[in-house]
């Protein structure tokens, strides 16, 4: 869960992203392999976060992983029952891969807002690095553990994709469940997408049904405190958010974008 704290650092971003590898072809992306994740043509089906299910529910067990690198880039944040992401503006997530990806999974995590109801259009930026969740001994798909640096440290969670698709324009969504990190008592439930508008409305009722749908009294719990996460385009025109050392570090210092 990333939220300010009084070790809140203004930072700027700056650096290149870590560049994909091409081989020429990408058939997993293919759109006939990924038709079955449209909704509400499709149900979303939701599965149980492995954290709470020890990865033995059903719903785990017919989980489908996000393919390739479909999950990598930048994604806006939509929907969350987290009062911190509740308090932003303009809320994206870029995630990119580590240069020992390749051997351990590991991602580059960077969280980016500016703040709600404020005059100061600083971009603030909070980074970590994304190890990948070991449960009942075995790797989970599409689980992460988050560990934010330097001052932000102690703040660590896991993430997980409980459900991926696209919406009825075609615009790739993800949910997410986080679990609670240090400090913190309430795991969050989140809807991001590829646009600042956020998932169709036909698809978002389709989320909820799946939730519904898998009966899980944790994440039942978490929903009707779920809000819009305010985007006003405020950022458009500005360069993907990206995270130079000191941005690594999340060390204070006086710096905005």
């Amino acid at each position: 869960m990333r939220f300010l704290s009084t070790l809140s650092a203004v930072l700027p971003v700056v650096s290149v992203l870590a560049a994909d590898v091409e081989t020429g072809s990408q058939p997993e992306l293919d759109l006939s392999v990924l038709t079955s994740h449209q909704a509400p043509c499709y149900p979303v089906t939701i599965r149980v976060p492995p954290t709470l299910s020890n990865g033995t529910s059903t719903s785990a067990s017919n989980y489908v992983p996000t393919p390739g690198d479909w999950f990598l880039g930048t994604w806006y944040f939509s929907y969350s029952n987290s009062a911190s992401y509740q308090t932003y503006l303009n809320m994206q997530w870029t995630i990119y891969p580590t240069s020992n990806f390749a051997n351990d999974g590991s991602l580059q995590d960077l969280t980016t807002f500016q703040l709600l109801n404020s005059s100061d259009s600083t971009v603030w930026a909070i980074y970590g690095v994304d190890n990948r969740t070991v449960v009942n001994g075995e790797t989970a798909s599409d689980c992460y553990d988050f560990h934010p640096t330097g001052d932000y440290a102690p703040f660590f969670n896991t993430y997980e994709i409980i459900a991926w698709g696209y919406d009825e324009s075609g615009v790739p969504f993800s949910v997410l469940y986080e679990t609670a990190a240090a400090g913190q008592t309430t795991p969050s439930f989140d809807i991001i997408s590829r646009s600042d508008s956020g998932p169709s409305n036909s698809t978002l009722t389709a989320i909820y049904a799946g939730v519904a749908a898998v009966h899980s009294d944790a994440l039942n719990a978490l929903i009707p405190n779920v809000m819009p996460i305010a985007q006003n385009g405020g950022r458009n025109g500005q360069p993907y958010p990206t995270c130079d050392a000191l941005c690594e570090s999340n060390t204070v210092n006086p710096y905005g974008f």
